[in-house]
């Protein structure tokens, strides 16, 4: 695909945005291996610059290493950061139909508030919205 676009020279110095997708899976196309190691793949820093050396000869300064490490603990702090939203999401609805259940069953707010330590004003909004109360 790349290999047989040519641009025009006067074209050079303009900025595009290019998306990539890198695919979950190694691949044949060097570019694409090489990209997909340095921002896919959450291997650490050290093992991403073993493979650069090893498969790409390519020597990493001190600043570029410098560089990669805070590029590779930036990833890992997001993919964290999603985690712990994607479970505290899960714990959310799980409260959501720990309480909806309750009230289905006939507790009151009070019973449901002390028991699954959450406001009897939460309980009492959830039970609202699923018009139990």
């Amino acid at each position: 695909m790349f290999s047989h676009y040519k641009e025009k020279l006067a074209n050079y110095d303009l900025m595009h945005v290019v998306m990539v997708y890198l695919g979950r899976y190694k691949t044949r196309n060097c570019l694409l291996e090489l990209l997909r190691i340095l921002f896919k793949s959450n291997l650490p820093a050290v093992i991403k610059e073993k493979q650069l050396k090893s498969d790409y000869d390519i020597s990493l300064t001190p600043d570029m290493e410098s560089e990669m490490n805070t590029m590779c603990n930036l990833s890992l702090g997001i993919a964290e950061e999603y985690l712990v939203k994607g479970i505290d999401k899960d714990m959310q609805k799980g409260m959501q139909k720990a309480i909806v259940g309750l009230l289905k069953n006939g507790a009151d707010v009070d019973f449901i508030a002390k028991a699954l330590e959450v406001p009897g004003e939460e309980v009492e909004r959830i039970g609202k919205i699923n018009k139990l109360l």
